[in-house]
């Protein structure tokens, strides 16, 4: 009888056990990601099409065709990244406004850097991004400078923050 309610118990557990299922979403970082925001958290209309937009990319005239192709090696690569110079300068304080200066580049620049996951983190070279959903992210501290209306000094910077999006 011992025997038997112990087989029992054992086939309730692994019953139990094999019909749990996860609900975290398994997502491999692998394949292609297409850039599709670049902001730094200020609304504009560059464009003047009278809507405005933190995401710079929408307001620019500039092509954007980075895609970054992660591989299964621990490779992360690009041959066209985006790298227009945009400039950002505070025009007026009391009413937080600023003006951009945008100069599309031309040509290719490529890159190629080692990565490694660890869960929702993606270590790129010296780099952390972070898969949210279907977005991977990218934050780079202070990286762009907001100048004064004239562009002849750096008042504070602003976190860059790039957003991909699976392919």
């Amino acid at each position: 009888m011992k025997l038997l309610t112990s087989i029992l118990k054992i086939s309730v557990l692994l019953i139990f056990l094999t019909s749990c299922s996860s609900d975290e979403e398994t997502f491999s970082v692998e394949g292609s990601w297409k850039l599709t925001s670049w902001s730094v958290g200020i609304p504009v209309d560059y464009n003047n099409d009278g809507v405005s937009s933190v995401n710079i990319l929408e307001e620019v005239p500039c092509d954007t065709h980075e895609v970054l192709i992660f591989n299964n090696q621990g490779v992360v690569e690009s041959d066209n990244t985006f790298h227009s110079e945009i400039k950002i300068a505070l025009t007026d304080e009391v009413l937080n406004s600023f003006s951009y200066s945008v100069e599309c580049a031309e040509g290719i620049v490529g890159m190629a850097a080692n990565y490694a996951v660890s869960g929702n983190n993606i270590m790129i070279d010296e780099t952390m991004a972070t898969l949210e959903g279907n977005q991977l992210v990218r934050v780079f501290k202070g990286a762009v400078k907001i100048y004064n209306a004239n562009y002849s000094r750096v008042l504070f910077e602003k976190d860059l923050r790039l957003e991909y999006t699976k392919m």
